[in-house]
């Protein structure tokens, strides 16, 4: 392992040293190159090492019997579980394999033969995004008067935009769902009013450190202004986001945050947007969409989550009415019903989803958008 620590490091896993020589070739300069030859050998360097920040497997490797991705997304360091991990594909991994790679936890595919452009804007990305969260957390931890802050919207929101536009053209291109919400503080006039405009500002820091301990390393958080956030979920469905989502909100609301003895609750408003976006759609288009959802979530009281399901409610059945019109060949009506049906076996879907994800996510996904 190199000294320097100017270089982010990657974790290259592949049984061709040739593949070992291109990536020292193209990425020497910029990268330190950490070669594992099996999976098994890689497993012991994620645990030893833990200044690896990108890891770039074979397919093969990933999905073998020792199930390298599974392991590395089921570890319980939340470090390890959320590392970027970028897959290379050959011609001869057919469409199964990669989707198996990606319902595991996969970030990135890099087809082989890869060129040097290619490779190149694939690692710098995700090592950059891993630096941006670094970066964060130390705004997070700088004082209430430091001129760098978390909080700072205009860059925040310019560089959510960039990034949302790359995740719907990838997407669109290897046909993976993406997932995108506002998440907008309640009350805020309130707490404004209880406690000043610095408690407040401190509550935003509180809210963002939540998010960025929630979310994968893959994953991309902003703040947007007036107290509304902004979350992207790459490669992630409706069923997922809503699970995620859901987490967050409980997090934050059973986080109380003390001020000279006071505890202070906060609830979210959430708009939601999930999709298998077309060639066409934009980052403009996914925003108008839950800035719409995220403003119903509000007028309904606020602590609400709005997707697309959300529209149903008025009209919703329970699953034992839903059981009796299917017995009654009257199940025609239901189709419109079956995201909030979906929505009333969650229990049962995050139980499946936390004891046996693979099997989790070969489940259709009823909550999803139409694409655009």
């Amino acid at each position: 392992m190199s000294d320097s620590k100017d270089h982010p490091v990657i974790l290259l896993i592949s049984a061709s040293s040739l593949t070992a020589k291109s990536f020292n070739r193209l990425l020497g300069e910029q990268f330190q190159i950490v070669h594992a030859e099996s999976s098994e050998q890689a497993w012991q360097i994620l645990q030893d090492e833990s200044a690896i920040t990108v890891v770039v497997c074979e397919l093969e490797l990933s999905i073998n019997k020792m199930a390298l991705l599974e392991r590395i997304r089921r570890a319980e360091d939340k470090t390890l579980a959320s590392l970027p991990v970028l897959l290379l594909v050959g011609e001869k991994d057919d469409e199964d394999r990669r989707d198996q790679a990606f319902s595991v936890g996969a970030t990135d595919f890099i087809h082989m033969p890869f060129s040097s452009i290619e490779l190149k804007a694939r690692v710098r990305l995700h090592s950059k995004l891993y630096g941006l969260h670094h970066k964060e957390s130390a705004f997070e931890l700088s004082s209430e008067n430091s001129p760098v802050d978390i909080l700072n919207s205009l860059m925040q929101e310019k560089y959510f935009c960039n990034r949302l536009d790359q995740e719907l053209s990838f997407s669109a291109r290897h046909k993976s769902f993406v997932s995108v919400c506002l998440i907008k503080v309640d009350n805020v006039e309130t707490l404004e009013e209880k406690f000043g405009k610095k408690i407040l500002r401190a509550i935003l820091r509180a809210v963002a450190k939540i998010i960025e301990h929630m979310i994968r390393r893959e994953d991309t958080y902003a703040y947007f202004g007036e107290e509304t956030f902004a979350l992207l979920y790459p490669v992630t469905n409706g069923l997922g986001a809503n699970i995620a989502t859901k987490r967050l909100v409980e997090k934050i609301q059973s986080t109380h945050l003390n001020h000279e003895g006071q505890s202070i609750g906060v609830t979210l408003s959430i708009g939601l947007y999930s999709t298998l976006p077309s060639e066409d759609l934009t980052a403009e288009r996914v925003l108008s969409v839950i800035e719409q959802r995220l403003e119903k979530a509000e007028k309904l009281g606020g602590a609400q989550i709005v997707s697309s399901k959300s529209e149903l409610e008025q009209n919703k059945v329970s699953i034992e009415q839903a059981l009796n019109m299917i017995n009654f060949n009257r199940s025609e009506s239901l189709v419109k019903q079956i995201p909030y049906l979906m929505d009333n076996i969650m229990p049962l879907l995050e139980f499946i989803h936390d004891n046996d994800e693979i099997e989790f996510n070969r489940i259709l996904d009823k909550f999803d958008d139409e694409p655009e």
